[in-house]
């Protein structure tokens, strides 16, 4: 992380229902609501299990994982699901508990849907971002992504390009530094 905390990204799977649940339940309100786009107040089982039940082929999710005294904590997700009715397209969402929030995992995740999204031939990434968050809209921006607002939602759709010296925004290169560090990393 910026702090110099370690972190390491696994694939989900039906494992991580506890983490998932865990995460969740440090997440703020307001986190929540940017994340879902409406108040939850506690994932149900039919969603815990939709969000752990993932092939990593068309429903990718990725976690990133600390440990503190001993005991691994789930930090964040990462996941894009490829959408039916726009062909190489996915959306994706990320999420990030408070605590961790601003310490770099958001951008390792989506580094790391960006690199299997090159690696599946996707064109895009599309996600939906509330108008309230004008910080994620402006990194989305900055990363090359098209904004459209569609029923009242900032829509971002970010073009998947195998080169990434299109992106020479500041915030860009240190994207573009941490693609780098993650495709040469994933198996």
């Amino acid at each position: 992380m910026n702090d110099g905390t370690t972190f390491w990204l696994v694939p989900i799977d039906g494992e991580a229902k506890h983490l998932i649940k865990e995460g969740f339940n440090k997440l703020s309100q307001a986190s929540r609501y940017l994340r879902f786009g409406h108040p939850v107040n506690e994932l149900t089982e039919k969603e815990l299990q939709y969000l752990t039940n993932v092939d990593q082929q068309y429903h990718i999710a990725w976690g990133a994982i600390v440990e503190v005294e001993g005991t691994e904590i789930g930090v964040g997700v990462g996941r894009y699901i490829h959408t039916v009715e726009k062909q190489g397209n996915a959306e994706f969402a990320l999420t990030i508990i408070d605590e961790y929030q601003n310490k770099g995992i958001g951008r390792y995740l989506l580094a790391l849907l960006y690199v299997l999204a090159i690696r599946q031939g996707l064109k895009t990434l599309s996600g939906s971002i509330l108008p309230t968050n004008s910080y994620a809209a402006t990194l989305m921006t900055a990363l090359g992504a098209q904004i459209e607002v569609e029923n009242g939602l900032y829509y971002a759709r970010l073009p998947i390009l195998a080169d990434w010296a299109h992106l020479d925004s500041s915030y860009g290169r240190k994207f573009a530094e941490t693609l780098s560090i993650v495709d040469s990393n994933l198996r």
